[in-house]
């Protein structure tokens, strides 16, 4: 009896250990702005849609960075705005599970009604970490073949 409580502790014990592992489901995206000359703009408004019609703000900071962080997995547009320059929207900026995007605006001098659109999405080679994860449907859990 005595063996099998302690089996049972370490059993419990390990799988506490990966439910925050596991148990992720949200990614981040984050950037840099910079104008033409690559000097970082401070205090620039930045705006996230998600298909779904999620909406997240943010403001850069005095070193023109910006973190949003817990993004549901899914397609993003990514708004950057700023007094004095161009506003930039990037299309296509897929989430992913555990995996922080890139996406970084380069604003060019101009009016804010003026728009400069980038489709190609954030960085595909996440660099900030060396986590592992993918994103997997309903649909792919029931195909899974099962041993009995």
């Amino acid at each position: 009896m005595r063996k099998f409580l302690i089996l049972l502790l370490i059993v419990m014990a390990l799988g506490l250990g990966q439910q925050s592992v596991l148990g992720q489901t949200t990614g981040a995206i984050s950037g840099t702005v910079t104008d033409p000359n690559g000097a970082v703009v401070p205090g620039a408004a930045i705006k996230i849609k998600g298909e779904a019609g999620q909406e997240f703000n943010a403001v850069t900071n005095a070193s023109g960075i910006y973190r949003i962080p817990s993004v549901q997995n899914g397609t993003y547009t990514v708004t950057i705005a700023a007094t004095g320059f161009k506003t930039v929207t990037v299309t296509n900026v897929k989430v992913d599970v555990g995996t922080p995007v890139t996406v970084d605006g380069r604003l060019e001098i101009g009016g804010v009604g003026e728009v400069v659109e980038i489709s190609s999405g954030g960085e595909v080679l996440q660099t900030q970490t060396a986590a592992v994860g993918t994103t997997i449907t309903g649909r792919q859990i029931i195909d899974t073949p099962i041993a009995l």
